[in-house]
C-alpha cells in the first residue's frame, strides 16, 4: 500500500477499506481516501477525526426515472406503430422501452456510509462517502475504527 509516505511520523495505520475506485485508511489521527495508478497515490483526501460528528448508513432506492421512461415509451409505440407513418420509431421506442425497465430492474438499492460532521464535509458532503456495499465485513470493520477513534 503506496500510502506509507504520506503518513506523518507518529501515525500508524489501524483500518482500511477498498472500493471500486478509493481505498480508505483510518489511522490514529485522520481519515484518508486516495486513488492510486501505477503504484503511484494520484488523488489523496484527508479528515481530522475531529471533523466528524457521526457515520450514518444511508440507502438510495432504486432511480424510478427509467422505469417511468419504459412504460412510457411501450404506452406511445404501439401509436406510432399503427396510426402513422413512423413505424420504425415505433420499434425503437419499444426496444428503448424494454432497455429502460431491464435497467430499472437491475438497478439494485445502493447503500453507502455518509460521514457527517464540519469542516471539508459540509463543504464537499459527496466526497465522505464510503460508497460500498453495506454488508461488506471491510466497510463495516472501517467504520468501527473510525467510530473508536471519535
Amino acid at each position: 500500500m503506496p500510502i506509507e509516505p504520506h503518513l506523518m511520523d507518529d501515525e500508524q495505520l489501524q483500518e482500511y477499506c477498498v472500493t471500486s475506485s478509493w481505498s480508505w485508511v483510518a489511522t490514529n489521527k485522520r481519515v484518508i481516501k486516495y486513488r492510486e495508478s501505477n503504484e503511484t497515490v494520484t488523488d489523496l483526501h484527508d479528515l481530522s477525526y475531529s471533523e466528524i460528528k457521526g457515520i450514518s448508513l444511508e440507502t438510495d432506492d432504486r432511480n424510478h426515472f427509467y422505469a417511468a421512461l419504459g412504460v412510457s415509451a411501450l404506452i406511445v409505440s404501439p401509436f406510432l406503430l399503427l396510426g402513422t407513418a413512423l413505424p420504425a420509431l415505433g420499434g425503437l421506442l419499444i426496444v428503448g422501452g424494454l432497455l429502460s425497465l431491464v435497467k430499472w430492474y437491475l438497478d439494485a438499492e445502493t447503500s453507502y456510509f455518509e460521514f457527517r460532521g464540519s469542516g471539508l464535509i459540509e463543504k464537499e458532503p459527496d466526497q465522505w462517502k464510503l460508497e460500498t456495499d453495506a454488508d461488506s465485513d471491510d466497510a463495516r470493520e472501517f467504520v468501527k475504527s473510525v467510530r473508536s477513534q471519535l
